[in-house]
C-alpha cells in the first residue's frame, strides 16, 4: 500500500488488458481510503492469508494510479 492505494499482482492467467496499463509489476489498483475501499482491502488480505484464489476484474481505465488498471470487483473462490 502506498498513499492509501493498494496494488495487486496477478499470478495466473489474465485475459485482456487496457491500453493504459504500462506498469509491468502491478496489474490492478484500488484506493483503500475511498468508500468501500477498506472492505476491499479486508477481503484481499483475508484471501491472501487463507491462500484462496480470487477472480478479479478492472474498469479498463488507469485513473487511480497512472499505468495500472483500476479494480472493478473481485470474488474469492
Amino acid at each position: 500500500m502506498y498513499n492509501g492505494k493498494v496494488f495487486i499482482i496477478v499470478e495466473g492467467v489474465m485475459e485482456g488488458q487496457p491500453t493504459c496499463r504500462q506498469q509491468g509489476n502491478y496489474h490492478f489498483v484500488f484506493d483503500a481510503e475511498a468508500p468501500g475501499g477498506a472492505a476491499l482491502l479486508s477481503v484481499v488480505l483475508s484471501a491472501q492469508v487463507a491462500q484462496k484464489n480470487i477472480h478479479i476484474s478492472g474498469y479498463n481505465t488507469c485513473n487511480i494510479y497512472n499505468g495500472i488498471e483500476d479494480l472493478r470487483w473481485l470474488r474469492v473462490e
